[in-house]
């Protein structure tokens, strides 16, 4: 009888730590902590806007981060960023930003990384937000790849001020963490 309770014991305790999943998106499996960062909620645009998919958002102590899994209703969207559908993708989601941040400076135009053997593209900004109650200088990354017939975006945003430097150490662990999930 000892042995059955040992037994309950450690396979509860490993049950604790197996990641739990939000939910298969766009068919990729994404946990709800992810690089150091909790899920907060998933939005399903599809109901209001055809073909933008869903959105999670994720966050940790000095970063958040959202993920968009969408397709823009295109079909046969190739994997990787080498694409004019990449490309064109990616220059339009800067350009939201930029939209919806007018006093946004681009600090990386465009640049191409290998994370986790996956191709994406990457493009920085300074901007300042306005909250409720505050202002803050924050630094934004902006990336874009393809997987499984989606885009898929990322935005993480982290203080300028307060830390920069662990916040892009906290944001970096977050791509590296997802780029893990997307090559599988």
């Amino acid at each position: 009888m000892k042995r059955l309770w040992q037994f309950l014991i450690l396979s509860w305790t490993a049950l604790m730590y197996l990641p739990a999943h939000a939910d298969v998106v766009g068919g990729i499996d994404f946990p709800r902590i992810l690089g150091g960062f909790e899920l907060r909620s998933v939005i399903d645009n599809e109901k209001s806007n055809p073909g933008l998919g869903l959105t999670l958002f994720y966050s940790t102590p000095g970063g958040k981060v959202s993920v968009f899994v969408y397709n823009n209703s295109e079909r046969n969207i190739p994997e990787g960023i080498d694409s004019n559908i990449i490309h064109n993708e990616f220059i339009r989601a800067r350009g939201n930003v930029q939209q919806a941040y007018p006093d946004a400076q681009i600090l990386v135009r465009e640049d191409r990384l290998l994370v986790a053997g996956v191709p994406i593209l990457e493009s920085a900004f300074q901007y300042t937000e306005i909250g409720l109650a505050s202002r803050d200088t924050v630094l934004s990354h902006l990336y874009l790849t393809a997987r499984k017939g989606n885009f898929v975006k990322v935005r993480a945003t982290y203080s300028a001020t307060d830390r920069p430097e662990l916040g892009r150490r906290i944001q970096m662990q977050f791509i590296e963490a997802l780029c893990q999930i997307l090559a599988k």
